[in-house]
């Protein structure tokens, strides 16, 4: 960019904006591919039929209700 200037191609505030204008279109462009990888990611992980943390969070919620009865039923037969 500098060399642009220099060579009086481009006017240094026209370079500014020129470099603002390209960091915002790779950014945006990052944004993009990163959604699309994240919505890949989620494709993938449904058609192998992984749970999700909520699901997963759920069933341990369950579980623990379970433990807890299971528990209090042994603790009345021992009394």
């Amino acid at each position: 960019m500098n060399d642009l200037v220099q060579r009086g191609e481009v006017k240094r505030s026209e370079s500014n904006q020129l470099v603002d204008d390209l960091m915002e279109k790779g950014q945006k462009a990052q944004q993009e591919i990163e959604s699309m990888v994240n919505e890949r990611i989620k494709q993938f992980l449904v058609s192998m039929d992984v749970p999700t943390k909520a699901e997963v969070d759920a069933l341990k919620a369950r579980i623990a209700v379970l433990e807890k009865t299971i528990s209090e039923q042994e603790q009345s037969e021992t009394e």
